[in-house]
């Protein structure tokens, strides 16, 4: 039976559930009830439902309509993952794009129902699409009947949580508890709600793996202000985890004084509170709202901010893993030159696995960061490219293949993408639109901005070159990255899309401007970088962005004479550094070492 054939059956099934039960339509989001970017297979149903494997979307079904609405990191993909199944794509970003408020108004008869997971919307945006359905008296109803059709659903995670040492977190437990005690308790609140799952992690210097290459678990935590205790909804006797057989984690969770209860009973114990409560609505799923939302004295916590400033421990923690990192790309990247030099076969799924297997053993390695992108000539144009069996296609030389890897160390996490010509040979075209993406990363690498500045300010410093050459891309520049945590997190960002968020001196970010052509190739240079103070005068404090990682750019894809002075300089001043850090590390061997002089060798102009 064809896929296509499966996603219209299963299609099928939830339109019968729907007039059984008299619905016009499900809005089915991408998400978990922590709000989660990356989600257990548990959650999964907007995949299983449409086929569509992207990590964002919603899909919409009606009893003879249906559409998919994605972002733009995923509109090539949807479209041929879509294709066959009845399904619409909306791109989002569009300005002729339709929202799901707008398609379900033109759609549905005045006094629908549609039926929704509310635990898998924010509180503001359920609030968004309720009020506008009630312009054609469109009702939006929390129902989990929708997943009655879900056959063979995957059970909750639960795998073992495991202590984060305090000499890789550089603050106590009880440390941070302590500060957000402190606010919730100056706002008025007697409990504190943390529902995200990183946060939870972050607080309390613990870790799991309940989600592929994310060290976390799932868990509600609260913490309240007048007798000094907090629960950790962790515990999941109907899945068989059972922390309380850990002593080293329960001993862990008295020092701060958390008391550990089972996930299940959550639910149950906010209904029954009656607690002043606090908790950020933009992290907290509209479901737990409905039931606390008359109790709320606060709609916002300190924790993603106090999060996203990484303390020095933290800081030269990631160096390190940014060394060991550079030397897992060298050794691949090395041993992928070497197969294409004697004609050896090559695939992007072979060689993503051989640079997976080259993290795997470097030291204090956990997990990668995320699914390894090798993305080959057209498929490189596919910002979040998958490769799969199916997909795979064999690196041939004169055309560039785009890698965006990470992984996650015990004191740190790392994100990098690296665009290479294969046989290192570039068309004119193909230089002059790499060294277009290598410049805005250059000046964003390089320009010192004003305390109090937001990513949004910083985004244009990206774009500028490819704009005079009327290009663009349509994702972000710059994403927060968790320090042995999610490889995406918040809340500061470099980005269109202000959110007014300043950018601290601590604060980790990616660099990572791109350029996609449709059907022929993608570019992406992405180094990791953490804001520091450079200077302070007449003016006030100035910060810069500190370039965390180590390995080259490719040379034989630069037009050298599109490049400044000035950014030649940073360039072999870059690569040298890079070369330096590298060597020093004594894990690299011999012809590696030959490897990478010759690929940081100084570039002089003809």
């Amino acid at each position: 039976m064809s896929n296509t054939t499966i996603i219209k059956q299963r299609i099928s099934a939830l339109r019968g559930q729907l007039e059984k039960e008299g619905l016009a339509a499900a809005v089915i989001n991408t998400g978990d009830p922590h709000l989660s970017e990356y989600i257990a297979d548990h959650w999964k149903f907007r995949e299983w439902l449409s086929g569509f494997t992207g990590s964002a979307g919603s899909l919409v079904v009606g009893l003879d309509w249906a559409g998919l609405w994605t972002d733009s990191r995923y509109h090539l993909q949807a479209a041929q993952q879509l294709e066959g199944t009845g399904i619409t794509l909306y791109k989002e970003g569009l300005t002729e794009t339709p929202s799901i408020a707008d398609v379900l108004c033109e759609k549905l008869a005045r006094n629908s129902k549609v039926a929704t997971d509310a635990q898998l919307f924010t509180v503001n945006s359920f609030a968004k699409l309720t009020e506008r359905l009630k312009l054609k008296d469109i009702s939006l109803y929390h129902n989990s009947n929708i997943y009655s059709v879900w056959t063979n659903r995957p059970a909750l995670p639960d795998h073992p949580i495991f202590v984060h040492d305090v000499k890789y977190a550089g603050e106590t437990a009880a440390s941070k508890i302590a500060k957000i005690r402190s606010y919730a308790k100056s706002k008025g609140a007697n409990v504190c709600l943390i529902s995200g799952l990183d946060e939870i992690a972050w607080i309390l210097n613990l870790r799991g793996s309940d989600i592929s290459y994310n060290p976390v678990f799932y868990a509600y935590l609260t913490i309240h202000t007048n007798n000094g205790r907090a629960f950790l909804y962790a515990n999941n006797e109907e899945t068989g985890r059972n922390l309380v057989a850990d002593a080293k984690l329960i001993d862990h969770l008295a020092e701060c004084n958390v008391d550990l209860k089972d996930y299940s009973t959550f639910i149950d114990d906010i209904n029954a509170s009656k607690q002043k409560w606090c908790y950020d609505v933009e992290h907290t799923n509209a479901f737990i709202d409905m039931l606390l939302c008359t109790s709320r004295v606060e709609s916002a916590t300190p924790t993603m901010l106090l999060k996203s400033v990484k303390n020095k421990v933290q800081i030269n923690g990631l160096r390190q893993a940014q060394l060991v990192d550079g030397v897992a790309l060298t050794q691949a990247f090395c041993w992928l030159d070497q197969q294409i030099e004697k004609g050896a076969k090559v695939t992007e799924l072979s060689f993503a696995e051989h640079l997976d297997q080259c993290r795997a053993q470097q030291k204090d390695y956990f997990s990668l960061s995320f699914n390894t992108i090798s993305g080959f000539a057209h498929h490189g144009a596919i910002v979040h490219y998958g490769v799969t069996p199916e997909s795979d296609i064999p690196l041939e030389k004169g055309n560039f293949l785009l890698v965006d890897s990470g992984g996650n160390y015990l004191n740190g996490t790392t994100d990098i993408t690296r665009t290479v010509c294969i046989g290192g040979y570039a068309t004119e075209q193909q230089r002059r639109d790499y060294t277009l993406v290598l410049k805005g990363h250059i000046s964003l690498a390089t320009t010192p901005f004003p305390e109090a500045t937001s990513g949004a300010q910083l985004d244009t410093l990206a774009r500028q070159f490819l704009w005079k050459d009327a290009k663009n891309y349509g994702h972000g520049t710059g994403h927060g990255i968790g320090h042995f945590l999610c490889v995406h997190e918040g809340p500061h960002r470099i980005s269109t899309r202000n959110n007014n968020v300043p950018l601290q001196p601590g604060m980790l970010i990616s660099n990572e401007p791109g350029l996609y052509i449709e059907g022929q190739y993608g570019i992406r240079l992405e180094n990791m970088v953490c804001a520091k103070e450079c200077c302070a005068n007449d003016f006030g404090k100035f910060f810069e962005l500190d370039t965390m990682s180590y390995f080259p750019f490719d040379a034989n894809a630069i037009d050298v004479d599109l490049l400044t002075d000035e950014e030649l300089a940073w360039l072999n001043n870059y690569h040298q550094t890079t070369y330096q850090h590298l060597a020093g590390t004594g894990l690299l061997s011999t012809e590696e070492l030959d490897w990478l002089s010759n690929k940081t060798k100084q570039i002089i102009r003809h």
